[in-house]
């Protein structure tokens, strides 16, 4: 369904009150919405109806604008950030003022065009903005692709156009690219999305850990390369769990890559390590059979079900798909080789912490944290302590666990496509 909407907006008017009017072809007759609060409110607005297909009651919007779109301007000019948080949602802004000048500005068109026939320019309670939205709803094509990497065949998905800005999505244990799926075609409506597997997970090739030295220190290397084939010269990175000390170890080496930071659920501070890294801590200073078995016991299907499904509000709403393709990867020959490699070596991330955030300090690269509180692994503590060195990072806690786009994932993209389309520039 193609959706087409005409929305007049008065500025400064007495009453504070603006109408939205729109029509929707799918409905018999135009919806008219009142609200009060124009400045910093208007685009929530907006993209709630939107989001909604315009079925939605004022008070119902106003409960769900306030605990999930909440934020305020940072610009100066806050009705061009209005139309870049329109535009940024996939619709093409046809704009003009009062004075027929047209508001020319990436990401949005612009036109010149005089005012309506009969509009008189009476000052500020005139009709500032005539406009038209359209969106094409139809649903961005995901590639799924294959690139040689130091002899490792290393798979990768990718959506989106690539002359705008680019995300690397980035995966946590025991999964790949596949926890990212939903998360894909919305994003790609946006951004340039690419999300890697690394060796040893998803349909990358598994290397013996005779092979292939398995480390973080390794695994970031092998990002690195993809970035570097696919012709990346900046992006945005999202990490989580396993993410995390892949994406901050390509933070530090390449800070002039980096333009944005998305943590869901990845930790980089001692904060944000929960109990459950006791067991680890034998492993890690003695590693011998005994001290193997709490790990092992990791990569049973129990365990992996449990990380999907422990701190959720919905069980049933986790689909098992992802726990059984992620199970389907650590049941391969040799796998579970490579996993208690990979976790005897992570301890070597938290040495690293002051290293980044260092990093942080000295460049303060935007970062949004979108965190499952109820998460047994990372703790809520590790998403508050960015704040330390990223006072101006935004944090989000969701009720729900460690992988979070399960449940909560349109609102993690909301807030991705917002943050990285409103943020001021670095």
């Amino acid at each position: 369904m193609r959706l087409h909407m005409m929305i007049i907006i008065c500025k400064r008017m007495p009453s504070s009150i603006f109408k939205i009017l729109v029509t929707v072809h799918a409905l018999p007759q135009p919806l008219v919405w009142s609200f009060s609060s124009l400045q910093a409110q208007t685009p929530l607005q907006l993209k709630y109806i939107l989001k909604k297909g315009c079925r939605c009651s004022h008070g119902e919007e106003k409960k769900r604008q306030k605990s999930l779109f909440r934020r305020r301007f940072h610009s100066e000019n806050a009705w061009d950030d209005q139309l870049l948080f329109i535009a940024s949602n996939g619709y093409r802004v046809i704009a003009h003022d009062r004075r027929g000048h047209g508001r020319s500005s990436q990401p949005w068109e612009g036109e010149v065009r005089q005012p309506p026939t009969g509009q008189k320019d009476t000052g500020g309670n005139t009709l500032f903005l005539h406009t038209i939205y359209e969106r094409d709803t139809s649903m961005a094509t995901i590639s799924y692709r294959n690139i040689p990497i130091d002899g490792v065949n290393v798979f990768y998905r990718e959506a989106g156009t690539q002359h705008v800005q680019t995300l690397i999505l980035l995966h946590g244990f025991p999964s790949s690219s596949h926890m990212f799926r939903n998360l894909l075609p919305t994003l790609a409506e946006h951004f340039h999305v690419v999300a890697p597997d690394y060796p040893g997970y998803g349909y990358s090739e598994c290397p013996s850990v005779e092979q292939f030295t398995y480390t973080f220190d390794h695994l970031e290397e092998m990002i690195e390369k993809v970035v570097s084939a696919l012709k990346l010269p900046f992006f945005s990175i999202y990490v989580q769990d396993y993410g995390a000390p892949v994406g901050f170890r390509l933070a530090v080496k390449h800070p002039e890559m980096i333009e944005a930071i998305i943590s869901q659920n990845g930790n980089a501070y001692q904060e944000g390590l929960t109990s459950f890294w006791d067991a680890a801590r034998p492993f890690w200073s003695n590693r011998n059979a005994e001290t193997e078995k709490p790990i092992r016991n990791l990569l049973t299907q129990e365990s992996t079900i449990w990380q999907y499904t422990h701190g959720v509000r919905q069980k049933d709403h986790i689909s098992p798909d992802a726990w059984t393709f992620d199970q389907w990867g650590l049941n391969r020959p040799g796998n579970a080789e490579i996993q208690l490699a990979l976790f005897e070596d992570y301890r070597n991330n938290p040495p690293l912490y002051p290293q980044w955030h260092e990093y942080f300090r000295h460049y303060q690269p935007p970062l949004l944290a979108v965190w499952g509180k109820n998460d047994p692994i990372f703790g809520p503590d590790g998403a508050e302590a960015f704040k330390q060195d990223l006072p101006q990072s935004e944090v989000y806690l969701l009720d729900t666990g460690h992988f979070a786009l399960e449940e909560d994932g349109d609102v993690i993209a909301q807030h991705i496509i917002r943050f990285l389309t409103t943020r001021e520039p670095k």
